[in-house]
Order: structure tokens, then sequence, then C-alpha cells
């Protein structure tokens, strides 16, 4: 007997207005300084991408078992005279306590398509900053000359993210971006040919100065974010996964943090729906010390509802850690978060990867909305236990709603536990138009009696809490929602022995290897050959 699906709460942070304004576009960030997180997204005076027009954040702050969102407020030095502000793109430094804000400001209400036809770049480069973990903000600053230089003018156009930027351990800053390279300058008065490509902008000097690297040389990749992975060899990779027009996601790699990425390589597992939609990455250390052993079958599919149906079972048991150096570092595991048809935005679902630089090694997806959604960006958050090792969490804002996706912009956090206790069993991804509304969890664990949901949320005065649904139905929550108390997931929680990736994993033979992933850095000038122009046959320009 199967059970129903299982979708976490979710609370709406940004709603549709009744007067057709409309947000779009989130970008999220958790600060663990301040066990707060910032919700970014495009305030728009209709869904039309030209009708963007301010930048606007909610800050919550997370106590243990909620989060209490303030209202809304709009970030009014966000912003260019005469221009929009789209793609918020938020990262933290870490080293300083310096928060970024950057985005693109675009002149007027130019479209992207106007300027893909003409090849009349009217986009520029901006951030904004915080020293007091967002609660104040500096004037705009726009990087474009100083940094993009004369190559905006190789470009038809460009943009970041959206979505949060990453700090690597080196201390460099990334902000992932794309750019449509004119790849043919002019054909009779019309740009004949224009390719986008992912790529980085980066920091060494705490955000004083800025660079941009090596595009991402093929396939076409547009929306993008970036992981920085730890392997278990003990080296470091830059993983970009990017949005594409061919059907499926790209993935590309960097050995040099971003500098210089090789050929990018099609994840059939991860779908696309028509024209693609934009996808997140969130990259975390894999929790190698601890484990779950597997249990006999049970009708409950996650720890949240095992304890309301049974009220008794014992917590799984950690092994000891195994031994090992010192300085080991744990491989990085990715969770990524997409809408699932292929033929539409619809259904958000949520993948696991234990191997990221192998394409085929996604697990999912869990669908945590059912119903019409579209852009999401993810978080990773650790909830301290006493005594044990910290959960493991993610936080998701992601627009959906029940006509469109984009009536309301919407949060959810869960924990890996409930990630990988609902992911399908023997389910290649991306293998259906419709993905099935009842498969099976990935093992066979049985959850620990002693745990609660993180699942309610205490907002403002014109926010809702957290609901538990079964779908994306626009049910309202009883006023009198209480938050819950002294709620935390398992600090041990995790998937059976059997699902960790061993010490010597190695890509499927029969799956296509990244080009030249073994070259040292030196050879960064050859690299950077492979990006040519293609020759027009109507002019014969290049």
């Amino acid at each position: 007997m199967s059970s129903s699906p299982y979708f976490p709460a979710r609370s709406a942070l940004f709603r549709k207005e009744a007067n057709g304004v409309t947000y779009r576009v989130p970008a999220l960030l958790y600060l663990s300084l301040s066990n707060s997180f910032l919700a970014f997204c495009e305030e728009r005076l209709s869904p039309s991408d030209a009708q963007a027009h301010l930048l606007v954040m909610r800050k919550g702050t997370f106590y243990r078992n909620y989060v209490e969102w303030e209202d809304m407020s709009v970030l009014g030095t966000a912003q260019l005279a005469g221009h929009r502000s789209m793609n918020p793109c938020p990262l933290y430094d870490e080293f300083t306590g310096t928060l970024f804000l950057f985005f693109i400001a675009v002149l007027g209400h130019t479209s992207e398509s106007y300027q893909l036809v003409t090849g009349k770049n009217v986009t520029r480069l901006c951030f904004i900053s915080s020293n007091d973990q967002g609660n104040t903000w500096s004037p705009a600053i726009d990087l474009t000359k100083r940094v993009i230089g004369d190559t905006i003018k190789d470009w038809a156009t460009f943009a970041l993210g959206p979505g949060h930027g990453i700090q690597l351990k080196s201390g460099r800053l990334l902000v992932p971006a794309y750019a449509y390279h004119i790849d043919c300058k002019e054909c009779f008065g019309q740009m004949c040919l224009t390719t986008p490509h992912a790529f980085c902008f980066h920091s060494d000097t705490h955000g004083r100065t800025w660079r941009f690297g090596e595009a991402v040389p093929g396939p076409e990749s547009v929306e993008c974010q970036m992981v920085s992975v730890d392997q278990e060899d003990g080296t470091n990779v830059l993983y970009c996964n990017a949005r594409s027009p061919l059907g499926c996601r790209v993935q590309a790699l960097s050995l040099d943090d971003g500098a210089v990425f090789q050929d990018g390589q099609l994840v059939q597992r991860l779908t696309e729906p028509r024209n693609g939609c934009h996808g997140s990455v969130v990259g975390f250390p894999a929790p190698l010390h601890l484990n779950l052993r597997p249990r006999p079958p049970t009708h409950a599919r996650h720890w949240t509802s095992f304890e309301a149906k049974t009220g008794a079972s014992s917590p799984p048991t950690a092994p000891p850690t195994p031994s090992s150096p010192q300085n080991f570092l744990p491989p990085t595991w990715v969770v990524y978060s997409h809408p699932t048809w292929t033929n539409v935005r619809k259904d958000l679902g949520v993948y696991l990867s234990l191997f990221p630089r192998d394409p085929d090694s996604w697990s999912g997806p869990w669908v945590i909305y059912e119903g019409p959604s579209a852009y999401s960006d993810l978080a990773y958050l650790e909830l301290p236990s006493a005594g044990a090792p910290s959960a493991v969490a993610f936080a998701c804002l992601f627009e959906c709603g029940t006509s469109t996706a984009y009536d309301e912009i919407s949060f959810s956090i869960f924990t890996l536990y409930e990630l990988i206790d609902n992911l399908p069993r023997n389910t290649k991804s991306g293998s259906n138009t419709q993905p099935p509304s009842n498969t099976q969890p990935l093992s066979n664990t049985q959850p620990p009696s002693n745990t609660q949901p993180l699942s309610n949320t205490k907002s403002g005065s014109n926010t809702q809490p957290l609901r538990n649904t079964k779908s994306g139905s626009n049910t309202q929550p009883p006023s009198n929602t209480q938050p819950l108390s002294n709620t935390l997931p398992p600090s041990n929680t995790l998937p059976p022995s059997n699902t960790l990736p061993p010490s010597n994993t190695q890509p499927p033979s029969n799956t296509q290897s990244f080009h030249n992933t073994t070259q040292p850095k030196e050879e960064r000038p050859e690299a950077r050959k492979r990006r040519t122009r293609n020759m027009c046959g109507l002019c014969n320009v290049s």
C-alpha cells in the first residue's frame, strides 16, 4: 500500500498584488552569525521582464523551530537612475563580515531580446553592500567600466546568477553570471549570431577589486550557480550548473577556481522544460561520521509523520567515526532544485548527488511543491544539537502558485533526512514528461520517535505561517497557528551506509568524461584559445 506524497511546510513571503505588481526571481542567503535568512527578489509592475522595477528584501530570524519574518523593505539604494534593477545575487564574506548584493541595472524598459537583435548592450554591473547583516545598505556602485571594460562591446547583453554567490576557502568571492557573446557582428543591419556562455566574476581582495574569468566553451549555458566541490582524493574543483535551451542542464568544471572552465556536459537526468528554467545548486560536506542502518519497511514516509502515527521508535544508531587523518576533508554532496516537468514549469523537485562531477549521479526528484513553479534558490544550514554533530538542513525560496508560477514566492525548510527518505527508488530523473505522484522512498529507514518537523514559521504582521500541505493548493492556515516547541531534526540523519560513495568511486565507464580533467593549472593559456568565434557565411565578419 503506497502512502500519500509528503510536502514540507511552506510560507508565502511575497504575493502578487491586485494591481498587477508581481514578485519574481528569488535569491536566498543564510547568515549563521545572526541565525537569519535574507530573502531577495524583484518587484515588477507586471510579470514581464521588461516591467522589472526595484529589488525588495525580507529578513527572517531563525529560532530553532520557526522563522520570524520582518515586513518587506524596498532596497532603495540598489538602483541606477533611469534603469531597472534585476537578478539579485547575494553573497557573504566570512572573513570581513561584509554582505554584498550584486544585481544588473538595465536601461529603461529595454528588453533582453532587443539587445540580442541589435547588439546594443544597455546592461550595467552593480552592487550594494552591508556591514550589519543587511540592516543598512551602501549606495550602489557601478562596476561595468572598471571590471568589464571594452569587452562589453563583445556581449549583446549579460546577467548575473540569479541567486546566491559563494566564497571559497581561499577567500575568493564568486558571482555567477552569463553573457551572450556576439559571434557575428552584423548581417544586413541585424544581429546574425549570439551564443550564451556561463562564467563568473571573482574577487581575491574581499570585494575591493573584481575580475571575470573565461566562459564555459560549450554547450550553450545561461543562468547558472556554482559549488566548490571537495573530492575524496583531496582535490577541489569548481562546479557550474547552468540552464540550457537544449532540453537538459549543462555542467562544467574549473580547476583554477573559475578562471577557466572546461568544456561542459549535458546532464540528461536533469531535464529542462521548453526554453529552460533557472535552477539552484548548493553544496555541503558529506556527513560521513554518521550513518543510518536499514530498517524494515514502514508506511510512514518521513520522520515528521512517523511520530504522529506511532509515537514510538528507537532512534538510529551512529557507528563510531572512522579513523582518518586530522586534516581529512569530507567530499562535497550537492542538492539541486528545479521544476520537474519537461513541457511546462511545474512541480518543483529537489535532487541529490553524492558525486556531482558524474552527470549520471543524480537521485530524485522529491517533489516539494505540486503545481506551477519556476525559479528557486537554495541555502544550506547546520542545526546545532547538544552533545551531537549538527543536523543538516536546507531552505528553499521558490516561485509558485495555483494558476501561474508567479502568484507568490514561498519559503520552505527541510532536513537531509527528509530529502533522502522521500527520494524515489530506482527512478531515473527526467525520464517522464509527468513525474509519478506516489513514488517509493529511497531507503527503508524508520525515523526516531522523539523528533518533530521543522515546519512552522512565525511571521510578521502580513505573513502566513508555514503549513503542511498535500499539494500546491491555495489553502490558508488557521490564524492562531503556534510555533512548535523544542523541535530539532535528528542530528544523525543520514542515508544507509550503502549509499555512501566508496573512496575509489569513479564515473561509470559509459559516461562521457570531462575534457582535460588532469591538466595542470599551468595550461590555462591553452584553454583560453578554445573560445573562438564562428564566422558568418553571409557577411564573413567574425
